[in-house]
């Protein structure tokens, strides 16, 4: 359903975009649309990571919803970004009005800044008799500059009057150039001329400063004119002679503009351009100084700086009390306390990117199972995280929808379908965005920038804390791994004489008390297995033995292959057992025998042993003890072959 349309901007505060949006929103309502925007909080001008994590956000447009796009392109001074979007929602079959700038492949909202420079101009030699001028230009070679340089000439030049190179200055638009190139006039000690012309507001303020400062008064002294309109010269006096675009008229047009293509009439013009509006005012002396206009206004500005350090106070709690948080569920728990600082904004909503949470384990999980369509985690595109209502609080819906939707449609409501979307990003690294409603008259959009900038290190700070720590579990696992590697028979998987040692060393640090049993078990006749039956039936019956030894010590003791058909055992006993030895190769005998009766093989398991009983205590001699316990079980060994009619060489 193409209900929407989609407004491309950057820095929403600024006069400029905010008064236009106004007339978008108030329009659009007049014809049943909605309105969503996504704006970004830098002009994007640098082309660096920043700015493209900045830029992330013109991704989430739904192109299928919109029935047309209105772009700020004068203010995106990423020219290929315009270009883009043009581009794009030309191959998607909607309008696109691009504001500010005249742009191919679509329709164009310009102001006329020649016409009304000039009136400004002519004013000043008409009305006020000026006949002498300095005009404050912006960058060299600038064509906003140049045009309204070459208005100066062109009605100087009626006027009989000569604008010489050295009456012209570059203040590149802004207030230390424009300052410098003031400083060297007056120093220069040249008169004052009837008029200093300056095109745009900030370079004319700076201008009156520095005339103030010389002692000079404004108008009686000489002239100053800006233009433009901006809203920092609302505190100013003396009031600035200045122009200002129709902005509001300019929003109205974008939209009036989209409905007539979508109407299909004929006469849709490509270019509409809308005259500024001049205001002679006090910097000429059109108007009277009042001194007190400004005192109510800088009041005003006050108490919103009075607002706004309260609120940059609870950010600092927010990052200091969030970046703390060990994971991201501690962050949403806290998270409604800040959002409740955002007083202006009834609706806002986390939504994060499915590759943001891929690290948590409990969230995705959570996710998976509030969403069944769900198969694998890969499939998790994007989440609403949280969801903050100024009348209801907050939730944690876990919502997923396609990367390719702005917002999921079934969360959308009378109250949301106006959405202002802004990116949650560290540099290039994009963790998703927050949605939110938005009225230029009544949201703070500076709180929401100061937010969002917070937000976004703290998901950063707690996905790097995540990270380290799945690092670190992965790690020891890792270490783990090859602790057992290395202290672990390969074949048997019991110990290696290596993790005997170390586990038995270990135990008789632990315990003063109690009596240890020390076993030599040697496998019989395992070169005979080999050469007859193969090395695969020698793994098997050394594998059996390994198995039967573990299966018979449990949690009693330690059993370890120390190699070959060599193996050892330590059991522990609270007592002294004296028949241990005997209960001992009772158990081998038995299970051994079961293994020749049910495996099938063509030759017995067997296995010769020797026991050595000691009081368990710290200084006990292992290497001793086993030696003892080795040298019975040889004699062992050497009475089993001795049964089998085998000389006393032919043993091993």
């Amino acid at each position: 359903m193409r209900d929407t349309i989609a407004v491309c901007l950057v820095r929403a505060a600024e006069e400029f975009q905010r008064d236009s949006l106004k007339a978008i929103y108030q329009q659009a309502r007049e014809h049943d649309l909605f309105v969503q925007v996504f704006n970004t909080f830098e002009e994007l001008e640098f082309h660096n990571l920043n700015d493209q994590g900045e830029e992330s956000i013109f991704e989430r447009i739904d192109y299928d919803r919109l029935c047309g796009m209105i772009v700020f392109c004068e203010k995106i001074k990423d020219s290929e970004l315009n270009l883009r979007l043009i581009k794009k929602g030309k191959e998607n079959g909607i309008p696109v009005v691009s504001i500010d700038k005249e742009m191919e492949d679509c329709y164009s909202i310009l102001f006329d800044y020649t016409n009304t420079f000039e009136k400004i101009v002519r004013h000043l030699v008409e009305e006020h008799q000026c006949r002498t001028f300095f005009v404050m230009g912006g960058l060299r070679n600038n064509d906003f500059s140049d045009a309204r340089i070459q208005v100066v000439r062109d009605v100087a030049s009626e006027y009989g009057i000569e604008l010489a190179d050295e009456d012209i200055g570059y203040g590149d638009f802004w207030e230390d150039p424009c300052r410098a190139v003031m400083q060297e006039f007056l120093a220069s000690m040249r008169p004052l001329p009837d008029a200093f012309i300056s095109v745009n507001d900030t370079m004319a303020l700076t201008i009156c400063d520095c005339l103030h400062n010389a002692g000079y008064h404004i108008p009686k002294d000489t002239i100053v004119t800006g233009f433009d309109g901006i809203e920092e010269e609302r505190y100013f006096t003396p009031r600035l002679t200045t122009a200002q675009q129709d902005l509001q008229e300019g929003g109205k047009q974008a939209v009036e503009l989209i409905c007539r293509v979508m109407q299909k009439q004929d006469d849709v013009e490509r270019r509409t351009v809308i005259p500024f509006a001049v205001r002679f005012s006090e910097s000429c002396g059109c108007r009277a100084i009042q001194e007190g206009s400004a005192s109510v206004q800088i009041h005003k500005m006050y108490n919103a700086l009075t607002v706004y350090r309260y609120f940059s106070k609870n950010m600092y709690d927010m990052i200091d009390e969030m970046t703390g948080t060990k994971t991201l569920g501690g962050v949403l728990e806290t998270l409604p306390k800040y959002l409740s600082y955002l007083d202006t904004y009834r609706h806002i909503y986390l939504c994060v990117e499915g590759t943001y949470l891929e690290v948590y384990d409990d969230i995705s999980a959570q996710i998976m199972e509030q969403n069944p369509g769900l198969n694998d985690r890969r499939e998790i595109e994007m989440v609403i995280l949280g969801e903050w209502h100024a009348d209801k609080g907050f939730s944690v819906p876990l919502l997923c929808y396609k990367r390719k939707e702005p917002f999921p449609s079934e969360k959308i409501n009378e109250d949301t379908e106006n959405l202002f979307f802004v990116p949650l990003h560290v540099q290039e690294t994009v963790f998703g965005y927050l949605a939110v409603n938005f009225d230029p008259e009544e949201n703070d959009y500076l709180q929401l920038r100061n937010f969002t900038t917070n937000l976004s290190h703290i998901l950063d700070s707690v996905r790097s804390r995540q990270q380290m720590e799945n690092f670190n579990c992965k790690l020891k696992l890792a270490n783990d791994k090859l602790e057992e590697l290395y202290v672990r028979d390969p074949l048997t998987g019991i110990y290696n004489r290596r993790g005997f040692y170390q586990d038995i060393a270990k135990y008789l640090g632990d315990h003063e008390h109690g009596w240890l049993m020390v076993v030599s078990i040697d496998l019989n006749g395992l070169k005979t297995i080999n050469d007859n039956y193969g090395h695969g039936e020698g793994d098997f019956a050394i594998k059996t033995v390994g198995r039967t030894l573990y299966r018979i010590i449990l949690e009693r003791g330690i059993c370890a292959r120390f190699g070959g058909d060599e193996f050892a055992v330590a059991i522990f006993y609270d007592e002294y057992d004296r028949y241990a030895d005997a209960e001992f190769r009772k158990q081998l005998t038995e299970q051994l025998e079961l293994v020749n009766k049910t495996a099938g093989k063509e030759y017995r398991i067997t296995c010769s042993v020797g026991t050595q009983t000691t009081p368990a205590d710290r200084n006990v001699n292992i290497d001793e003890v086993l030696k003892e316990a080795d040298d019975k079980m040889y004699q062992d060994k050497k009475h089993f072959y001795e049964m089998l009619g085998l000389s006393e060489h032919e043993i091993r």
